[in-house]
């Protein structure tokens, strides 16, 4: 029989607790009723009337409205995806080209960006360079070349001077891209929201 008796006073013991959390919880209410009451029922005072006296009217200066501030310059989430509209030759001079042949796809490749840029008002914020290259005129896509392509397009594309894309906008860099045939480059494009 001695064990009821801890039970019990255990029981009471979160009886009492649950007692004083609950008073704890509607003391913290927050409603509170105001501390005068108004009287529902008016009562008529008399007050002496005055005659006006002529006065002079001022103009008030009404304020001058604060100008909205501009709103925040961000990222768009969605990207343009550009193809540009190269070919295998293009891809072969840019990478193993002597200088002449190599700023000759340079110009090619800064071509088919303001062809893909058309219209475009907004300005470039992040910038990725997709390119597909087997290394050879008919070979197969290759990592070591298609990364190759696209780091040589993205640093031309850099160096363009195109208006939408300033030389400070965010990463050049070339990716891989497996999928098309070979000689070909995608734009990724990121814009500023103004």
């Amino acid at each position: 029989m001695r064990g009821t008796g801890v039970t019990h006073l255990a029981g009471w013991l979160f009886a009492d607790l649950l007692l004083i959390l609950v008073l704890v919880v509607l003391g913290g209410q927050t409603n509170r009723t105001p501390d005068v009451i108004a009287d529902p029922t008016p009562t008529a005072t008399a007050t002496p009337t005055l005659t006006p006296s002529p006065t002079r009217s001022t103009p008030v200066p009404t304020p001058t409205p604060a100008p909205t501030p501009p709103a925040p310059v961000g990222m768009i989430p969605q990207s343009l995806d550009l193809p540009l509209l190269v070919d295998q030759s293009v891809a072969d001079d840019l990478v193993n080209g002597n200088p002449a042949r190599k700023a000759a796809a340079a110009r090619r490749v800064n071509e088919a960006v303001d062809t893909a840029l058309n219209g475009q008002q907004k300005r470039g914020a992040l910038v990725f360079v997709w390119g597909t290259d087997g290394g050879c005129g008919g070979c197969a896509p290759t990592s070591n070349a298609s990364s190759a392509f696209a780091k040589a397009a993205a640093e031309a594309i850099q160096q363009g001077g195109h208006r939408q894309l300033p030389a400070d906008a965010g990463f050049y860099r070339g990716y891989l891209d497996l999928g098309p045939a070979s000689g070909t480059l995608r734009m990724e494009l990121f814009l500023y929201n103004s």
